[in-house]
This record gives C-alpha cells, structure tokens and sequence, in this order.
C-alpha cells in the first residue's frame, strides 16, 4: 500500500520480525512529523502508548508531576480524576505511565476492542488537551498543609523513592557520568528541589514537550491501522508543525572521579562502578555491549563478579548490566558489603581481571551463555510490572527517542547468530576500548548515615507578607459530568476465556501441557508440594540453593555454564494459595526454567540431575549464597513495601511470610549464624529438604510451548520422573504462623507504608463474589479519596479471600499512619451506606476485568497450575465470574457490616521511620510494638 492510503500519514518503514512473530510497520503524519508505530501480532490485549521527549533542565520533577497532572482532567474529558473513573469501570489489562529521564510514555491495554478504544481516546485527549488546574498541581506535585508541612503525591512517591539505599546508588551512579543534560538531574524529582517547581513552571513544559512533532503513538497487537490514523489525525491536525527536542547524545565527563554519599540506610555500605560506553552504532554494536557486560559481570560466574566476591571485596554484586536508558548507554556495576577503606583496590581488582582477560580470553561458555541471556530477555519482555507488549512499546520508544527507526532495538537473530561466531578477541577488543582505557568512569560510593535524621524537607519561602500560602484548593462545580466513555455490563462476554490445558500422569506424576503462543521458548515449571514440611523457610532456601549449587558430575561453576548455555535460566518461588474447598492452603515449591522450543529435554536433563544427584556446597560457598539471600530480600522491602505488609498480615493463614517475608528474613540471618557456628547441623538440615522434597510424590509437572509436540515433551517428562525415588505418603497441610500482635518496623526516610488486616469470624457467611466486588469499589473510590486525593499517598490497594477469610488494606509512600488507620477501619462502614447502581456496575466490570485479564505465557501456565493444585476447576471459575455478575447493593451492605464487625479486633502492620512511629505512639499508646528489621 501506498502513503495515500492513510489519511494524513506516509508509510516510511515496513518491516517482518520474526523472532517474535511481529510485523511492524511505520508511519509518519505530513503536516506535524509525528510518528506512529504498528506491531502487528498474536497478543490477546490491543496495547497503546504515547511517548515524548521530555528533558528536564533541573531536578524539581517536572516531567514527573506533568505525567501524573496530565491524567486529572482534560478538555473533552473534564473529570477530576479521569484516570481512576477508568481503573473503575474498564477491562483494561494495563494503564501507567511512566517518566524516564529523557521521555514520558503512557501505555494502556485492554482484551476488549470498545473498551480499547475508550482508553485510547481518554490518554490521547489527556496528555494534548489536559486541564492542568492548579489544584490538581498542589495535589500530585506539593503544596502546603494546614500544619505546615509540605504534602503531594509526587513530593511523597520520590520521598519513598529516597528511602531506599538501591534507588540512591543508582541515582548518583547515572548523574556522577553526565556533565550536564536530563540524565545529570533528579528526572523523578528531588525532594528537596520539588517545591522550587511553580505551576507556570509545569504549563511551560507541557507546552514545549507535549507536542504531536516531539510525539510518538505506538500499537501492539490487532490494531485497525487506517482507523487509528485517522484518529491521530483528527488530534495531530489541531497543531502546526513544531521543533522536536534533540535526539543527540548528551556531553559526559571526561576524566575518572570518585564520589561519596551517605544515606540513613546504607548498611551495609554499598559501591557503584559506572562507565560511559562509546554510542553504538547499529543493532549489531548494541547487543555487543549487552553481551560483553553480560559475560564480564552478569553471569552467576562471570569473571569480574568472582574476582570481587573472591577477594573480599564485595558480599555481592547485586547489578551488573548494560544501561541503555542513557545516551550515551552506560555499564553500571553496584556492590554491597564494601570496605570503604578499601575501595581504591575494588578499582585495583577491576583491572587486574580486565588484563587477565586481555591475555587468556574469555572462557567460551562465558560468551555462549551472555548472548543465550540476551536473547532471552529479547525474546520475552515480560515483567513482574509489566507485560511483553507493555515492554515492545517501551523498547520502540527508546529508540525513537534518540531519532533513530523505531524498531530499532526489536530484532536480535541475525546479529546475535553473528555474535556466536565472532572472531577470538572481538570481545577482549571492546573490554580494551569501553573500559580499560575509558576515561569516562566514576565510582560512586555510598555510606550509612548514623547521624541524619528523617529526609524532610526544607521549609518553602513565604510570601511578600510572611504568611504561608493558601494551600487550600478551589472546589469543583457540583454536578459536573465526566464525560468518560466506559463499558456497560452487556459489553462483557458471557464467559471467560480458559485456556487450552490437557492433563497426563507419568508415574503417578501428574503433567500438564499448555499450548501457547510463546514466541518460540517453552516453560517448565516443577511444583513440589511442601505438605507436612515443618521448617518452610528452610524449604524455600533449599531451593535457591539448589539452584546455585553443583552435582555429583559436575561443579557448581560448570552446572551453572550449562545452564547459561543450554537454558534462559531457572528461577525458584514459593506459591501458597488457599484451597478451592476452603479448607487450608496449598504450598508448593515452584522450580522454574525456560528454554528453546526445541531445547526442552536439555532443560529436563538439567532439572533431573540438580533433584537427583544435588550436592551441597561447601560452608565458605552456602554462606556466600545466604548472605546473597539476605540482600536479594532487603533490597525488595522497600520497593514491595506493601507485598511485605499483606504476607506479614496473613501470616496466621498463609505460608508467604515464612517463604519471603520478614520471617523469612530473619531466618536467613539465623541460618548465616547457624553455618559460622555449627556448619555440619546446616548442611544436615538442607539435606533433610532436599529428601523430602525431591521425588515423585510430591512433584506435578507443568509444560508451556507453543509446538504440538506433546509425545515429545512427556518423553523428557518421563526422563525426569524415572530419576527420583516414590518418596513418603504425604501429610496434611501445614499451618500458617501465629498472627501475632501489632508491628512498627522501622525504616529509613520519611515516607510510611500501612497496612490493616481484617479477619471476620463468621467466614462462611461471606459471599466471596461481593467481598471482591466491594473492596474493588472502596480501592478505586472511597480509599483511594481519602488516601490519595486527600492524604497524598503514593497509592492504596484492598484484597480479600473469602476462601481464607482475610481482607487486607494497605498503602504505600504515606504520609500519614494514624488517619490512614482510621480510613481502613471506616471501610465497612462506608459501604454500608450504600453504593449506587453506577457504582456498582462500574465496580462488578472492574472485578471482571481482574478475573479475564490476559497473561503473559509463563504467567498463565502458572495460573493453571495453580488452579490444578488448588481444585479450582473451570466450573468453579465461571460460577465465581457469574457471581460476581449478580453482586447486588445488598449483598455490598452485608460484607460492609461483616468487614465492620472485624475491624474491632484489627491486626495492623506499619513500616515508617523511627520518628513517625513515635509520634504515632505518642498519641495512640500501645497501639503497636516499634522493632528493627531482621538483621538490624
């Protein structure tokens, strides 16, 4: 087809891609140079975004408070908050956006065309014609409450951000190589520079930035091309044609420095290697560096990572990869456990290794298994915040931001297939020139601060007269409508969409084959059942262990080459999920890899000789694994504050805590103390785990491919089995821990995360439909008012089980701990005033959403295997679905009364700064108990 095809567009590239089964096609606009892009492809979710090049020229946040501010309220759109009216009543499958610091984007995603297309007009309407009130600028940016202190969304998300030690090493490692440019500022914003950014300030910024010529509009999936022109068209034709921003790199420092910071909870003290890499010059020199810095450091035995971890360095190295979120793209390598006396010889360390490597070469399974991670990670985009087409945009949009085809960074095969075959020395080559003799270096180093106090900030100047600022906000006209075109109840398809799953045994073993497409890789999980295991916790090590270690034929280092070579990587977690009947949970231990299609019996290989010949590491080794344990779990505190409040809140029915939650932590700590002291009982309890657990009767099998070779696959599954012994008869179910009583842990920075449990005691008079029905209604409405809207939270979230009978509320990046109690103790009673039939409808859609929503192939074969293991078969499925259909305001008014009734004897867990606490406590005694962390 020819450019006068699309109204208004001229096709500049068309392009097949077929390592992920994609078309991509892209356009042009005559009149404003926008770009759009189309990924033709197979995904179950049409998915939209819309990115710009935004550069900030100081650290205030402004891209940051612009992307929140855009999604309160436009022209054809006038709602207060047309972002949440849409969480409300919407099948999406995915709604963010996200500020990196040169671009903003805002994806969006739904399995339903009309409700697509919804979203597709309120985000376009949203980010060129926003509202940009200056109440909704006090709200997501700062402004000053009634006491004085200074409040906002943003002011306290980067609060949060702040706390922790990880995001600070990062922050200071990218702005320590920048001499100047949006990559040498705060782009989320520092807290102490935000409240210097004026609303004036911000409207300038959308003004030059948020423009069709500085624009791209970008669709994976079944997209109506023509259509969708047509409707950019409409928009983009309201502009003229403007200046985009720059797309040359940035200027970057020209000589080595060495930097130091402190932060509150640096400790141990952390260390950041970072160099500036020459710009690449085509895909080909991108995946080189990708694979380079996989080979030198990524790797579990890469030879930069022994050599720090070996010489007593580091107690590890806890990032090494190739950043392309810079440019020019970068190599930062963080490590925690330092020696700060000693940092100079981490520099020494470097580049004794980089000369050995110059001299003897890289091992040859080194560089196999770096390119077979690259690809990987090319092939599956996939991730625990967002899904694979989620990851497309995104990588589309890196490369647009930088002026080149936007399908840039796509493709892989042809150049990693040249990479397999490259020269001897190409790699020893590019270790020469991207880091010995790069003077573009830093460290960065990052110390505890015993001394500082919480991170508030500093007090804004008052105005001519010495009074505060009026932070009070103007107050809507009543009864204005939104506007926000959202799906009706008859929309909905009458039934959800289950996926394909046939069932065998082996031995007893039951296997379960999935057929998906997967873009050519195949997914094995193996669950083992933890029925009857006394010490979980031990457990879940074991199989992280298991993981790192060697077997009677091979080392630990050459089981981990085989792996990196013959696999995409085998990871481990722990799934506990209530049972369908109600009666307990189901835990199971999840081995998880992922490989080739065709590769699938090398990966049963490798799983059946780590189950069947595991040999345990020495003390020295076990050590260094829990010890990387240790920083694995406290690096996700902070981040995943609320996944850590809801375990720790359900722990009397649920296993999670013991498997990764703060029990778990602390755990780990025992262990590390139980090797130093009595290594033989250690080791003794590991090889306990590993003869309960490793064989057939606890063991169902799980297969994901998109290839119909199902003998095949049971012929690998077969292979497996025959290795491990019967085992015993398993027991009952092991319990959940005590609830135990109300907790403060204590945090650094001055941002809270909350969290309440509410356990009724007349369970089974739940209806489990409108219990989930009514929490989604009081997470998008009432909650997210009063915390969001009013207190300044970060963000909220409500889940419930009637299966087990738990409700949980929590919030994250809060300001506030005794007023978001007292919301989260309201809840059951807000919904016993009523819900509109608007309300409910929108908040049933919401529900069913949740219930349909499309799942990456690893995802979705987890899912399955989960409903297998819990009994939840389809018919239980569609008659919840049904239910939740039929939830009416009656059914909303007894669960009110029941959550009401259990908020009386709430259980409440609370991570906040030592100050904070305090002050909670000093107004509410006794209300919780103030502790350290694990291992603090």
């Amino acid at each position: 087809m020819t450019g006068d095809d699309f109204t208004g567009f001229t096709e500049v590239a068309a392009r097949k891609i077929p390592e992920i089964a994609t078309r991509a096609r892209h356009f042009r606009h005559d009149k404003t140079g926008a770009d759009a892009v189309f990924l033709l492809n197979a995904d179950a979710a049409q998915t939209f975004a819309i990115a710009f090049r935004t550069h900030p020229a100081e650290s205030t946040g402004v891209a940051h408070v612009l992307e929140h501010c855009v999604l309160s309220g436009s022209r054809a759109y006038p709602a207060e908050k047309p972002f949440v009216e849409l969480l409300k009543g919407s099948l999406q499958s995915y709604l963010n956006a996200s500020t990196f610091a040169d671009f903003t984007i805002f994806p969006a995603a739904s399995p339903h065309p009309i409700d697509f297309q919804n979203l597709v007009d309120v985000y376009l309407d949203a980010v060129f014609f926003p509202l940009l009130t200056k109440e909704c600028f006090r709200r997501e940016g700062w402004h000053l409450s009634a006491d004085g202190t200074q409040q906002g969304v943003v002011l306290n998300e980067m609060k949060g951000m702040c706390a922790s030690p990880v995001h600070m090493l990062a922050e200071h490692a990218r702005r320590s190589l920048f001499a100047a440019g949006p990559f040498s500022h705060a782009y989320g914003g520092d807290p102490d520079r935000i409240p210097d950014l004026t609303h004036d300030g911000m409207k300038r910024f959308h003004r030059v930035s948020y423009h069709p010529s500085n624009a791209l509009a970008a669709y994976s999936g079944a997209a109506d091309i023509q259509g969708e022109l047509r409707r950019l068209d409409r928009i983009f034709n309201q502009f003229e044609r403007g200046e985009p921003h720059q797309t040359t790199t940035w200027p970057v420092i020209t000589v080595p420095r060495t930097l130091a910071f402190s932060h509150a909870g640096a400790d141990p003290s952390r260390l950041a290697l970072n160099w500036i890499f020459p710009a690449p010059e085509g895909r080909l020199a991108e995946l080189a560096c990708d694979v380079l810095c996989e080979a030198l450091v990524g790797q579990p035995f890469a030879p930069l990572r022994r050599a720090l971890i070996d010489t007593g360095h580091c107690a590890d190295v806890v990032e090494g990869r190739f950043c392309d979120d810079t440019s020019p793209p970068r190599l930062s390598i963080q490590l925690v456990g330092v020696n700060v006396d000693r940092t100079e010889d981490v520099q020494e360390v470097v580049r004794e290794t980089i000369g050995r490597l110059l001299l003897d070469s890289f091992d040859r399974h080194s560089i196999a298994g770096a390119v077979n991670a690259v690809e990987f990670r090319n092939r599956d985009r996939s991730s625990w915040k967002r899904p694979h087409a989620v990851g497309l945009l995104l990588d589309v949009a890196k490369g647009w931001r930088l002026g080149r085809n936007p399908v840039h960074g796509l493709g892989f095969a042809p150049e990693l297939a040249e990479l397999r075959a490259a020269p001897a020395g190409f790699f020893e080559s590019m270790l020469k020139t991207h880091l010995l003799e790069n003077p573009c270096f830093t460290m960065v180093v990052l110390t505890p601060d015993t001394v500082k106090a919480d991170n508030t900030c500093k007090a804004p100047p008052r105005g001519p007269s010495g009074a505060l600022p009026d932070s009070r906000a103007p107050r809507r006209t009543p009864g204005a409508t939104t506007g926000i075109p959202r799906l009706a109840l008859r929309d909905l398809s009458p039934g959800p969409v289950e996926d394909l799953m046939t069932v065998d045994q082996v031995d007893r073993v039951p296997v379960l084959f999935h057929q998906r497409h997967t873009n050519g890789l195949a997914y094995v999980d193996l669950a083992l059942d933890l029925r009857g295991v006394s010490d979980l916790s031990c457990a879940a090590l074991f199989a992280r262990v298991l993981l790192r270690s060697g077997t009677a034929r091979r080392s630990a280092r050459d089981m981990t080459n085989r792996i990196g070579v013959e696999t995409g990587g085998l990871c481990c977690e722990v799934l506990s999920a209530p049972l369908a009947t109600g009666a307990g949970e189901a835990t199971h231990l999840i081995l998880r890899g992922r490989v080739l299609a065709d590769r699938v019996p090398c990966l049963f290989d490798i799983l059946g000789e780590l189950l069947s010949e595991w040999q345990i590491p020495e003390p020295q080794y076990l050590s260094e694994i829990v010890g990387s344990e240790i920083v694995r779990v406290r690096a996700q505190i902070l981040p995943k504050a609320h996944e850590f409040l809801d375990r720790r809140l359900r722990r009397h029915v649920s296993a999670s805590e013991q498997t990764d939650g703060l029990s778990y932590l602390q755990f780990l700590h025992d262990f590390q103390s139980l090797i130093l002291h009595d290594p033989g009982l250690a080791v003794q309890r590991l090889r306990e785990c590993h003869a309960t657990l490793a064989c057939r009767k606890r063991l169902t099998i799980s297969i994901t491919s998109d290839r119909r070779r199902a003998a095949d696959l049971r012929r690998s599954a077969e292979g497996l089995v025959s290795l491990l012994p019967a085992g015993k008869t398993v027991e009952a179910h092991a319990n959940g821990a005590g609830s135990g009583c109300p907790e403060g842990f204590i945090l650094p920075g001055a941002a809270n995360f909350v969290g309440m449990a509410l356990n009724p005691e007349a369970r089974e008079t739940l209806r489990q439909a409108a219990l989930v029905v009514g929490l989604k209604y009081l997470e998008t409405g009432w909650i997210w008012q009063k915390l969001r809207e009013e207190g300044r939270a970060y963000g909220a979230l409500c889940r419930g089980d009637a299966l087990n009978g738990v409700s949980t509320f929590l919030s994250y990046r809060d300001p506030h701990i005794l007023r978001t109690l007292e919301v989260f103790a309201a809840a059951g009673q807000q919904l016993g005033h009523g819900v509109s039939r608007d309300d409910l409808n929108r908040s049933i859609i919401a529900t069913v959403g949740r219930l349909d929503r499309p799942l990456s192939p690893p995802d979705s074969a987890l899912k399955a295997l989960t409903d297998w293991l819990t009994g939840s078969c389809a018919e239980r499925r569609r008659a919840f679905r049904a239910e939740v259909l039929t939830t009416d305001a009656d059914d909303l008014n007894n669960i009110g009364t029941v959550l009401s009734e259990a908020g009386k004897s709430a259980n409440i867990v609370i991570f906040g700064s030592k100050q904070a606490l305090g002050l909670a406590l000093a107004q509410r005694p006794d209300l919780f108990e103030i502790k350290d962390l694990p291992g603090e």
